[in-house]
């Protein structure tokens, strides 16, 4: 079998040298598989010297150090949205959430309410207003449009600052001065 394997590889030689133009060195014969094993003996040189100073052991590879986790937000306030005005109301809870980097997110969960035309969020410096009026009696800032009156999950992006005066959230009809509902927050 290795002898065939042998003559093919010599032959598939021959072949590519011969495209190459050149002439392939005699072949050594392979010994067969009758041959006399060899048996192996260290030189004077693999042997280790007794004279010779001992070497050093391998350096350890230090231990990983941990790593410290990313900083997490922080949850500033949070509060549950309820009754509004003329029936008007929503469920679902309202956070501002710091992150990192400073910013302030405004997070709505499990949130639904009423539709209504020209609908907008409020932080408000008043506990629960129940009107335009009670929302602005105590400072309000007006966060942005309502993104969805139906979407749990909602979130609203806030420049870096303190929003510690702040007392509640708004979802205020500015068309029709209506308080859909306020979340208290704490």
């Amino acid at each position: 079998m290795k002898t065939r394997a042998y003559s093919l590889a010599l032959s598939l030689m021959i072949l590519l040298l011969a495209a190459c133009g050149t002439t392939p060195a005699p072949a050594t014969p392979i010994p067969s598989a009758t041959s006399a094993p060899v048996a192996v003996i260290p030189s004077a040189t693999s042997r280790p010297d007794p004279t010779a100073p001992p070497t050093a052991e391998p350096t350890s590879v230090p231990e990983p150090t941990a790593v410290p986790a990313p900083p997490a937000p922080i949850l500033l306030k949070s509060g549950l949205f309820g009754v509004g005005t003329d029936g008007y109301s929503a469920v679902g809870t309202a956070a501002l959430v710091q992150q990192p980097d400073g910013t302030v997110l405004l997070q709505f969960n499990e949130f639904q309410t009423q539709w209504g035309p020209d609908v907008f969020v409020y932080l408000s410096g008043s506990t629960y207003p129940l009107s335009g009026a009670e929302m602005n009696a105590g400072g309000a800032l007006e966060i942005a449009r309502l993104s969805s009156h139906t979407n749990p999950a909602q979130t609203y992006l806030l420049a870096p600052g303190d929003y510690s005066a702040y007392q509640s959230v708004v979802i205020w009809c500015r068309a029709f001065d209506q308080v859909f509902s306020a979340a208290t927050l704490q």
